[in-house]
């Protein structure tokens, strides 16, 4: 998988979290009320090897199957005064994100 984390991003979350690596996980769920679409949340979380699809010093980004197969293989997460955002090469997915815990 191909995710780009942008310097903005990692600022913040590190700033979160600073004595230990920041393990986030991106979360998709079905939902529905009117029509049935995906909900995506960033969470922190706790380590699962299976589920890690970027790595660096300082940050662990998890995403279970279902999560990768409704955003793809390619995502950018990003920072902006609004919150988090997370883009496809097709679409923002979602923006004004905070991080839940």
């Amino acid at each position: 998988m191909n995710i780009r984390v942008t310097d903005e991003a990692k600022a913040v979350l590190h700033k979160s979290n600073t004595n230990n690596k920041n393990i986030i996980r991106i979360r998709g769920t079905m939902t529905n009320s009117c029509s049935i679409f995906v909900d995506v949340d960033l969470i922190f979380d706790a380590y699962n090897p299976n589920e890690i699809a970027y790595e660096d010093e300082s940050l662990i980004i998890q995403i279970d199957d279902f999560t990768k197969d409704y955003i793809g293989n390619t995502l950018k997460l990003d920072y902006k005064t609004t919150g988090f955002s997370i883009t496809t090469p097709s679409e923002t997915l979602v923006y004004g994100l905070s991080i839940k815990k």
